[in-house]
């Protein structure tokens, strides 16, 4: 769903319109869905994370105040659920986190990308260590600048670019493993 045809349903969202939910509900959930489905493994923990973002967003829908995008103000309610799950369950461990690349960035990919080289991407990341997953995930994946990462999973600055740089380190060494035609890059995150 666009950030356009999100704006024409919030009016009727705040005055929680049944025909406006359900149309946000078809329209975002697979998006949020795949979100979940990023950071927890059981399919049917993360439909229940998703319904739960989903209920917050419907009931606070009326504070979102028109400052940045709806649709990642949306994401960053799954997000903060789904990093709420993992803390409830497991104390944030994080050997559970599987990628599924190819479901939610078919979009991006190119011609010149195989499902190979999205299947060893998905597999360079699943190799990493949980904590590293996810910090890697929201800066590389959702976008987040390394300031929320922090505030987000409370840890210092430090702590967010040191697990980006290990996990840039651990990526590259598995993709030349892994991957031949793999040249690694000079420092292509810039945090």
């Amino acid at each position: 769903m666009s950030e356009e045809q999100l704006q024409i349903l919030l009016p009727d969202l705040i005055k929680m319109n049944r025909r406006s939910q359900e149309a946000l509900y078809h329209g975002i959930s697979p998006s949020l869905l795949g979100m979940c489905c990023r950071y927890i493994q059981d399919i049917y923990l993360a439909e229940e994370v998703m319904l739960n973002s989903l209920l917050q967003i419907y009931t606070q829908i009326a504070q979102y105040r028109n400052e940045g995008s709806l649709k990642g103000w949306m994401k960053r309610i799954c997000l903060n659920q789904c990093i709420s799950q993992l803390r409830k369950k497991e104390k944030l461990d994080m050997t559970s986190i599987a990628f599924d690349l190819t479901q939610d960035y078919a979009e991006i990919m190119d011609e010149n990308t195989s499902p190979y080289d999205m299947e060893v991407l998905e597999q360079a990341i699943n190799s990493l260590p949980l904590g590293c997953k996810i910090i890697f995930s929201l800066y590389a994946i959702e976008g987040y600048s390394v300031a929320e990462i922090s505030s987000l999973m409370d840890c210092s600055h430090g702590n967010v670019k040191s697990q980006l740089s290990y996990a840039r380190k651990r990526l590259s060494a598995y993709l030349i493993q892994h991957h031949p035609d793999y040249k690694p890059k000079k420092n292509h995150l810039n945090y």
